[in-house]
């Protein structure tokens, strides 16, 4: 039978072979398998220097692989090994939900879910992930390993180390157990073992850019600058896009005072990764060393441009304008602007405490801003602190502020405060003497610290929030001596009764500050405290907290002002935490042998009238010194066993261990 075809139906038929010689998948000059192959040749290429610019090609690839086959899981796996490489763990987590919707169980799946788990701080589901991985293979090297290292997230004990040892027997190659070996030993103190371990890494992977970072910066944690600029320049040399490796071969030329070199580093660096912030940070420490603020300023900007969390740069640029900027700089006045503002927001959520040294700290700044000085007056007003809003409403006239609603207010609060401990015994309270602690600050930078002259910026801070304290005055802020004898002897040529001691660890996510306050005459610790903060504002909140610390265990010493027969009128008052009824002791010097107390019947701001009762011969006369009665002493939690005194750092060894190629 012949079946006659119109010319219509073969020109439909035509038109149909067209299409379909046209179509996309026609068009494509690969296959998805073949796209496939590319994305896994990319990754192959890209991964060992973390090369981003070849991962996003084969991120690319997989990705044109999925759009000519959407059930290809194969590529959706790739895809999210891509991603993790590349950081974006969102859309990594995603692939591996589609990759599963499509019914693909391999194993391979479960161990790049296991480690996206650890980098997004799921210890326990990667956990639960290696687990069940175990249950269907054993003897799975990777699924071993790694739940191994996870077991080291809940202390470094003898059990946990030896179980990573005797995986080392059954594979002493294997790069991700030696690297946790190298770490976990050093962060002991087992220097023997870190010595050992990192040999035979270098040893079976030398040609592993990722080895020769870990050797290199263990070196910059021994203080080894010349070994650590080998193991950086082979890195680099190896994998010339590593940025770690050119951010330690510049910390290892900054430490050996080679600045010049250090500087080309950073620039290498921006180069490489325009988006890099700690590199624009580093370039602004760089060039303030030269002199060359407004660099310094806008590689700073940059920096938190980049990462708005970033408090680092933020402390530094205040630091240096307070350092070098004339006091009528437009400069500072945009800086005091912002802490109005952020000031403002806090007052309006009732912090106040915060809010003050918001505006203190834009005062440090820019001293002459009228608005600020009004916005600490209404501040000290709403806390009903009439002295200090009185006081503060001065000081604007003093500045040149004389509008009639501030000379109006002074009156008003004037008359108010007729019946004021200040008017009845007619004491300027804001310039009575009081036993202020002369404190030194000495810093040191944690060796962990990539951040050149992080240090020194932490200290500053510290020392400004010190500073608002009535009874706390900062003689000197410098880089501290290896000797502590050394320090001491530095703030006794400043006449410093006290001695902080600071070393600042600065890490991507996380601030550990540990201090240690001294007597200087005798050296002898009054007090020892790590302050660990991540999350936003971690910088801040970890210097205030720590701040408020060291100003609770300094204790406020007044003086005797004037005295009434048994009523005795001191320089200590509210803001100093005092409250009626609280007991007073009197001693004839800060530390010296108690001569009576007493009991307060009556405040102002910085002053408090106490009933007085001798013990022994009455010989209390003005100038004697008086505090608060001593509280208990705090108990002091005992220090952590030496197994878990670096828990906060393993879970940043962790992220680390669980991103190496």
């Amino acid at each position: 039978m012949i079946v006659r075809i119109g010319r219509p139906a073969l020109l439909f038929g035509a038109l149909a072979g067209l299409a379909l010689i046209l179509s996309p998948p026609a068009l494509e000059a690969q296959s998805a398998p073949q796209y496939y192959r590319d994305g896994r040749e990319a990754l192959r290429r890209g991964i060992p220097d973390q090369n981003e610019e070849v991962l996003l090609q084969g991120a690319d690839s997989f990705r044109r692989a999925l759009n000519l086959n959407s059930r290809y899981a194969e590529a959706r796996v790739g895809l999210a090994e891509a991603l993790i490489w590349l950081g974006d763990y969102g859309q990594a987590r995603e692939q591996i939900r589609l990759a599963r919707e499509l019914r693909h169980t391999a194993t391979a799946l479960d161990l790049l879910e296991a480690r996206l788990l650890v980098l997004t701080d799921r210890i326990e589901e990667a956990r639960r992930v290696y687990r069940s991985v175990l249950q269907r293979e054993p003897y799975n090297p990777e699924a071993q390993v790694g739940s191994a290292i996870l077991s080291l997230s809940e202390g470094l004990t003898e059990s946990t180390l030896d179980r990573l040892r005797l995986l080392e027997r059954r594979f002493p190659e294997n790069r991700q157990l030696l690297a946790a070996l190298v770490e976990f030993s050093w962060v002991r103190g087992d220097l023997e073992q870190v010595e050992r371990y990192l040999s035979a890494a270098l040893h079976y992977h030398g040609n592993i850019p990722a080895v020769q970072i870990v050797a290199a910066r263990l070196a910059i944690e021994r203080g080894d600058a010349l070994q650590a600029e080998y193991h950086a320049r082979n890195a680099v040399s190896l994998a010339p896009h590593l940025e770690e490796g050119w951010m330690l071969l510049a910390r290892a030329a900054y430490i050996q005072e080679l600045y010049e070199e250090a500087f080309t580093h950073y620039e290498q660096l921006i180069t490489l990764n325009p988006e890099n912030h700690r590199a624009w940070f580093a370039r602004g420490v760089l060039a303030a060393r030269k002199g060359d603020t407004a660099r310094a300023y806008s590689s700073w900007e940059r920096a938190q441009r980049i990462r708005p969390d970033y408090e680092l740069a933020g402390i530094a640029r205040e630091s240096i304008l307070i350092r070098e900027e004339p006091l009528d700089s437009e400069l500072r006045a945009a800086a005091a602007r912002a802490y109005r503002r952020s000031g403002r927001e806090l007052e309006a959520r009732f912090l106040h405490r915060q809010a003050e040294r918001h505006y203190r700290r834009g005062l440090q700044i820019s001293p002459f801003d009228t608005v600020l000085r009004r916005n600490l007056a209404d501040l000290y007003l709403a806390q009903g602190l009439w002295g200090r809003y009185l006081q503060e409403l001065e000081i604007l006239v003093d500045m040149g502020v004389s509008d009639r609603d501030v000379r109006e207010r002074i009156e008003t609060y004037r008359m108010l405060r007729r019946d004021s401990l200040a008017d009845r015994w007619e004491v300027d309270q804001f310039t009575a003497p009081r036993a202020r602690s002369r404190v030194a600050i000495f810093y040191r930078q944690d060796l962990q610290t990539l951040e050149p002259g992080a240090g020194g910026f932490v200290a500053d801070y510290l020392a400004s929030l010190l500073r608002t304290s009535q009874n706390i005055s900062i003689t000197m802020v410098r880089e501290g001596f290896e000797d502590p004898v050394q320090s001491l002897a530095a703030a006794r040529r400043e006449e410093a009764q006290l001695v902080l001691l600071l070393e600042a660890r600065v890490a991507e996510h996380q601030v550990a500050l540990e201090a240690q306050l001294l007597e200087q005459q005798t050296g002898s610790e009054l007090f020892s405290r790590t302050v660990v903060r991540d999350g936003v504002g971690r910088l801040e909140r970890a210097l205030r907290d720590l701040a408020g610390e060291v100003a609770a265990r300094i204790t406020p010493v007044g003086t005797v002002l004037d005295r009434r027969f048994e009523t005795v009128l001191i320089s200590l008052g509210t803001i100093d935490g005092l409250e009626l009824e609280d007991e007073i002791l009197f001693r004839s010097a800060p530390r010296g042998e108690r001569i009576g107390s007493g009991t307060v019947t009556a405040l102002d701001d910085l002053l408090a009238e106490v009933r007085y009762v001798p013990e022994g011969p009455d010989t209390l006369t003005i100038g004697r010194y008086s505090m608060g009665a001593p509280e208990a002493d705090p108990v002091e939690t005992p220090p952590p066993p030496a197994e878990a005194e670096h828990l906060s750092r393993v879970h940043e060894l962790l992220k680390h261990l669980f991103r190496l190629p």
